[in-house]
């Protein structure tokens, strides 16, 4: 965890006299979590660890629901960090929230959940959009960065809308029963959570984004 957070400020304070520890990390340690940290920010920073040889081979590009490439841990924790919702959250906080979350992907048209089905998760999309109607109200559009179905969970009620892709969309998914066993065994998270909530803006309808 130590590691893992000095690898992670590292990266995100942009310390680079520390770079070259942190590439060389990547080479050196057994533990396959590092390993994956380490040479995420090698690839992010695009560093070259030792004479000539780079810490990490290239990253393929992202090119939606057909590049099924996994999210580093790191990769996660950055995604949720600039999360609204997870906005009061800290650095480690986040990383346990990173930890339950899964990937799933969708093709444009593709059914995330539909109303009256029990809110088993809540979601947070990595690329494209999702659109959540329902019969007589305005549509709402969700994109990159922006997450849904958590106020169901919360509420422990039936979906209110339907949420379907309207383009290939790549997300992450937290199943509601790893949540709420995340928040009964850590107050902070509900705290922060509960204050992010509380000052949450309303809701846009599409016309509007």
């Amino acid at each position: 965890m130590l590691a893992f957070a000095a690898i992670h400020t590292v990266y995100t304070e942009r310390i680079a006299e520390f770079y070259r520890r942190v590439g060389e990390l990547g080479l050196r340690t057994p533990n396959q979590f590092l390993r994956e940290t380490s040479e995420w920010v090698v690839a992010k920073l695009g560093l070259q660890v030792g004479p000539g040889v780079s810490a990490i081979a290239e990253v393929a590009p992202r090119g939606g629901p057909a590049d099924m490439r996994k999210m580093a841990l790191i990769e996660k924790v950055v995604l949720l960090q600039g999360v609204d919702l997870f906005a009061a959250c800290s650095a480690e906080q986040v990383l346990q929230l990173a930890s339950i979350a899964s990937e799933i992907w969708f093709e444009a048209g593709g059914i995330v959940y539909q109303r009256h089905e029990p809110p088993d998760a809540l979601f947070c999309i990595v690329e494209g959009k999702v659109d959540l109607t329902a019969d007589g109200a305005d549509p709402l559009r969700r994109a990159a960065g922006d997450t849904f179905g958590v106020i169901d969970i919360l509420r422990g009620q039936l979906r209110s809308r339907d949420a379907t892709a309207v383009a290939a969309t790549h997300a992450l998914v937290i199943e509601a029963a790893d949540f709420f066993d995340l928040l009964a065994t850590n107050i902070d998270i509900v705290r922060a959570l509960f204050r992010q909530l509380t000052h949450a803006t309303a809701e846009v309808p599409v016309g509007l984004q």
